[in-house]
């Protein structure tokens, strides 16, 4: 059995995380802004509960006020 490799587990959690977040934007398109990060993570998890990943990249963005979704997304391509 070929082990990974240290660079392939990494663009696995890349591509992970990628995905966790385009699926976050899809949970969150009906949050009230402007709303806390704290907030974003439990409609994550009251939105998606079988996706653990996403309340994990969620819960990576800076913990402030996000005005938009757009905001958040903006936080998530940086926590990336």
């Amino acid at each position: 059995m070929k082990r990974q490799s240290r660079h392939d587990d990494n663009k696995d959690d890349m591509r992970r995380r990628s995905a966790a977040a385009q699926k976050a934007h899809e949970c969150l398109r009906d949050v009230d802004f402007p709303t806390s990060r704290d907030a974003l993570v439990e409609k994550a998890r009251v939105n998606d509960p079988d996706n653990p990943d996403v309340v994990a990249v969620l819960e990576h963005i800076p913990d402030r006020e996000y005005e938009s979704l757009e905001d958040v997304e903006e936080a998530l391509a940086s926590a990336l």
